[in-house]
Order: structure tokens, then C-alpha cells, then sequence
């Protein structure tokens, strides 16, 4: 599992420790970069930033079946298996193991990087020790992207959510929270017209055309701040295939169930009238789509010709009896050249045994 031996006594000995030397902690760095997801954790950071990280660790002892944290907890600290195993169980359809975790592994991070409480429970299968990275040191050293992102998710929220300042900011750090993150590139579908979708989309940075008619007729362009899905909220199905017509799209989601508990009143109406306009120019557009196809699709009733008067059928009859007589007249003429060409050939057989010039009608022929 690792590429060197490790000393894991060593290790525990040198976090329980308060102070630490520069070559005890260059021996954590050495030691603990073999862990996977510690290395992940600090690929990006600098060579001070690590120092500033390992001076702040700690770590943990429990027991064998010991709870390390439960469902509801609040998030206070970010665990990575140093020695022993770990399940990680669920509790909402009976007691089952979502996860094991051995050593090198972090527990838990999704929820942690999201700072919501615990949506599980943690127990030591065996004697274990986990490596204590802090709430602020994780958010001050190792959490900088996420922080950078809660922010620009905030920034978002008061720009574009009419009534949000009234709400503490506590409030408005936990509607960012909620917020899921989608990536689309151009040409990919972000909802389809007749989908049943659970979230309203918020468009953060990019383009999304809005579409109607089966797709090929666009209604509205749609930039950064714009909403697609509100219809959710009335329990409507997407009245609009919206398709990403930027290079690179970056949109917000929020469940409709989120939305109806902590966003004010005054965003769900602004939403709500958003899609009745989206709604009246997708319905002025169809319509003069469907009066174009009605001019331009050709009629598929078969056309019929009746005759205009009983002289004009008489005359009709005469035609067709003159070019009746006239095809006769030729075949008959084709069969006479046809007997002709017959008794020339007879002819022609006859000489054949006297070798000599035959003149025939068309040329001269040496037989």
C-alpha cells in the first residue's frame, strides 16, 4: 500500500506532540504524503502552508465499536484513517454499511467540504487512530477553492434574489450551501421539453438557448442570472428544451423543496412571472410556426381533372383513338421492315457460297 515503511507509532507519538522541531515535521511530511488522500489534500498547497498544516494536526484514539460521530452532529473536523478500519453506516432503511475505510482514507469529505451535519454515522470496527484536521485550519489552508466558491455562490444570491437581504447572512450561507454545481459544454441539454425535473437551474456563467417546437425554433437567449425550470415550482412539466450555446456553461441547482422552506417570496414571484413570459412568446412563436408549415407543406389530397362538357369528352375520345391508329400504323410498319430484313438475310446466305460482292441498299459488303 505504501511505498516505504512507515512508523506508525512514530507518527501518533509526533501529533500528540504540542511542539514540534523542523525535522520531526519534515518526517510527518515524508510519512504522511503516502497516505492517498492527504496527498490529494495537499497537492496544491505551498511548502510554508504545509508546515502551517502539520503544526496544527492532531490525532484520535477509539476503541473497537467506539462511535466516532453520529447522524445530526455537527461538522467540526475532517478525519483521515491513520491505523484501522472504519465503516461508515446508513440507518434510514435499516442498519447497512455504505462505507469502509482503511488507512490513508478520508471520511467523509462531501459532507465536510459542504458544512452541513452529519448525514450518517461513523463506527471503529477495530482499534483505530485518525489523523484531526480542524473546521478553520481545513477552510484557511487546504478549503481556499471552496471558500472562493461559497463566496462567489453569495455574491450570486444577493445579486439576483429579489428580497434575499432581509435574511441574515447565516441564511443566505446556507442557501449556498444547498446549491449543486453543474458543468455542461455546448450543445449538451440541460432540461428537455416534457421533463419532470425537481430542480430550477440558475445560470451562473455561459449561454442557454431556450427552444420550442421540437427544438427547432428558438424562443430567448439566456445570459448569467437567468432561471430555466421554474415551472417546477407551479408543478408544471419544461415547457422548453434549453441547450448550452456557449463553449462552457456553469449553472447553480436548487430542489424545489429548498427553494419552497428558505427562499423569500418575492424571488419565487419574480421566477413565477419569468416563465409566464418564457410561456406567451413560446406561444406567439408556435403559432406563426404552425401557420408557416400550413403555406409551405404541400397538400397530400390526390388532384382530379373532370371533364368540362360532354363536347370536350367526344373530343378527348378522338384524340385517343387518332395516336391509337398511329401506333398501330407503326408496329405494323416495324413488322413489314422486320419481314424485309429477313428475306434480305435469306439472300445474303444464298451468295454466301459464290464468295462475291452482294449490294445491298445500305453499303457494299464482301461476303
Amino acid at each position: 500500500m505504501f511505498r516505504h515503511s512507515i512508523n506508525i507509532g512514530r507518527i501518533i507519538g509526533l501529533l500528540l506532540k504540542e511542539s514540534k522541531s523542523n525535522e520531526e515535521l519534515d518526517f510527518l511530511q515524508r510519512c504522511l504524503t503516502q497516505f492517498e488522500d492527504f496527498n490529494k489534500c495537499t497537492q496544491k498547497i505551498s511548502k510554508l502552508e504545509k508546515i502551517q498544516l502539520l503544526r496544527s494536526l492532531s490525532c484520535k484514539n477509539y476503541s473497537t465499536g467506539e462511535v466516532i460521530f453520529s447522524k445530526g452532529e455537527q461538522v467540526q473536523n475532517l478525519f483521515i484513517v491513520i491505523k484501522g478500519v472504519v465503516e461508515h453506516i446508513s440507518t434510514e432503511k435499516g442498519t447497512r454499511v455504505v462505507t469502509t475505510y482503511t488507512a490513508g482514507r478520508q471520511i467523509c469529505d462531501k459532507s465536510y467540504m459542504k458544512l452541513a451535519t452529519r448525514i450518517s454515522t461513523c463506527i471503529a470496527v477495530t482499534d483505530c487512530v485518525l489523523l484531526d484536521i480542524s473546521l478553520d485550519t481545513y477552510r484557511e489552508i487546504l478549503g481556499e477553492d471552496a471558500h472562493m466558491l461559497l463566496h462567489k455562490k453569495l455574491k450570486f444570491i444577493d445579486q439576483y434574489f429579489p428580497g434575499i437581504k432581509k435574511y441574515s447572512f447565516s441564511h443566505r450561507e446556507r442557501i449556498a450551501h444547498m446549491f449543486e454545481v453543474f458543468i455542461y459544454k455546448r450543445g449538451q441539454i440541460v432540461l428537455n421539453q416534457g421533463d419532470n425535473s425537481d430542480f430550477v437551474y440558475f445560470l451562473c456563467d455561459g449561454e442557454v438557448e431556450l427552444t420550442s417546437h421540437r427544438g427547432s425554433v428558438a424562443i430567448l437567449k439566456l445570459t448569467p442570472g437567468s432561471s430555466i425550470g421554474e415551472e417546477a415550482l407551479m408543478g408544471l412539466e419544461c415547457q422548453h428544451k434549453s441547450i448550452v450555446s456557449s463553449e462552457l456553461a456553469i449553472l447553480y441547482a436548487l430542489s424545489k423543496s429548498d427553494m419552497a422552506q428558505y427562499i423569500p417570496d418575492e424571488t419565487k414571484e419574480a421566477l413565477k412571472r419569468n416563465f409566464l413570459l418564457k410561456d406567451q412568446e413560446r406561444k406567439r412563436l408556435n403559432t406563426n410556426v404552425g401557420r408557416r408549415l400550413e403555406i409551405f407543406t404541400p397538400s397530400k389530397k390526390n388532384i382530379e381533372f373532370t371533364m368540362a362538357s360532354p363536347q370536350a369528352r367526344k373530343q378527348l375520345n378522338i384524340v385517343t383513338l387518332r395516336t391509337s391508329l398511329s401506333t398501330s400504323q407503326k408496329d405494323f410498319r416495324n413488322f413489314n421492315s422486320f419481314l424485309d430484313s429477313k428475306k434480305l438475310l435469306v439472300q445474303l446466305r444464298r451468295n454466301s457460297k459464290n464468295r462475291r460482292p452482294v449490294t445491298i441498299k445500305h453499303g457494299l459488303f464482301e461476303l
